[in-house]
């Protein structure tokens, strides 16, 4: 395996729309275009916009940094890559399975 997904958590302003292309994703050193994002948007709970891309395995350590070269309108400065850091997925840890499942508080359970 040589690739994976990855979470990360990526600047610029809020992502409210997901076109159907591909962000790329590049090695904050070289600038290299290393993988890409699979899915991208803003999260209120983690209060940045959050994101999964496939990445090669060796970038994929907990707190690696990248740049994320964003479309203009979600761009800090247009033309200009953001930051991004990978970060755990699930993003947001939960107690439990149930809560998980929405179980908890509806529903039922087998």
């Amino acid at each position: 395996m040589t690739h994976r997904l990855a979470g990360l958590r990526v600047g610029g302003h809020k992502v409210d729309w997901y076109p159907a292309d591909f962000y790329h994703v590049m090695d904050r050193e070289s600038g290299a275009i290393v993988g890409y994002i699979t899915s991208m948007w803003y999260s209120p709970a983690q209060g940045s916009n959050i994101a999964l891309a496939f990445l090669p395995v060796k970038m994929t350590e907990i707190g690696t940094e990248l740049h994320v070269q964003l479309p203009d309108v979600y761009a800090s400065s247009p033309g200009k890559p953001d930051c991004a850091t990978v970060v755990p997925v699930p993003f947001k840890k939960v107690d439990s399975a149930e809560e998980r499942t929405g179980m908890k508080d509806g529903g039922r359970k087998l």
